[in-house]
């Protein structure tokens, strides 16, 4: 693993300038796609207009440690054709795994209220409002699944209950429904916010690593 040291330059495509921009390497805090803002983790920005634009393969277990540190479990008993569906949609939005699919959609749906759109809450609620008298939610749960939320995550769970008038085991069974029956799922934006927020893939022999580090790799090789 190539180890970065604070000051070293590298150059590295940044999204913002939409060109190839030199970065420099330096600590400092990062807020992740989830809303998760962690402290001290290596990263190299853009010198032109200071975008973050790579995380330091080093700091990519500080990042797994904080979010796995912060996480609320919560197991969730639902009718097993749920989670088939959820694994259908995954999987035709392109992602890898799909045997945490339920989870994934979970995160992704609870994601949409991180853009601190007024607007957003509302009009996800009356999406999951709209489809709490399907009859794929009358049927016995079978089928155990624990997720797991960073505490900002958890916090958008909770508005999303109280809009929804759910309990914390219907909405994650809605929330399902309403993916399997929403077909703007698998759009682009959708889709790059799902899967930074599936960080939850089976477990591989090194460490997994982040978009910017791979996007680091690329531009190194």
């Amino acid at each position: 693993m190539k180890v970065y040291l604070e000051g070293e330059a590298i150059r590295a495509i940044c999204e913002t300038c939409n060109s190839r921009q030199e970065a420099t390497f330096r600590y400092d805090s990062i807020k992740m796609e989830d809303g998760l803002v962690i402290d001290g983790v290596m990263q190299a920005f853009c010198n032109n207009c200071g975008s973050s634009l790579v995380i330091a393969p080093q700091s990519t277990p500080k990042i797994r440690q904080a979010r796995t540190k912060v996480s609320k479990k919560t197991s969730f008993r639902l009718p097993r054709i749920l989670a088939d569906i959820a694994s259908c949609v995954v999987a035709k939005a392109g992602a890898r795994y799909v045997d945490r699919a339920p989870e994934f959609l979970y995160k992704a749906s609870l994601s949409s209220l991180l853009d601190e759109d007024p607007q957003q809450l509302e009009k996800l609620s009356q999406k999951l409002i709209a489809v709490k008298s399907n009859e794929l939610l009358k049927l016995p749960g079978n089928h155990k699944v624990t997720v797991s939320l960073n505490p900002v995550l958890y916090e958008k769970a909770k508005l999303l209950q109280e809009a929804t008038q759910c309990s914390q085991s219907e909405l994650f069974r809605v929330i399902l429904v309403a993916a399997g029956a929403e077909p703007g799922l698998d759009s682009p934006k959708y889709l790059r916010r799902s899967v930074a927020l599936l960080d939850s893939a089976p477990p591989r022999k090194t460490p997994r690593r982040s978009r910017k580090a791979s996007v680091l790799e690329k531009v190194s090789s």
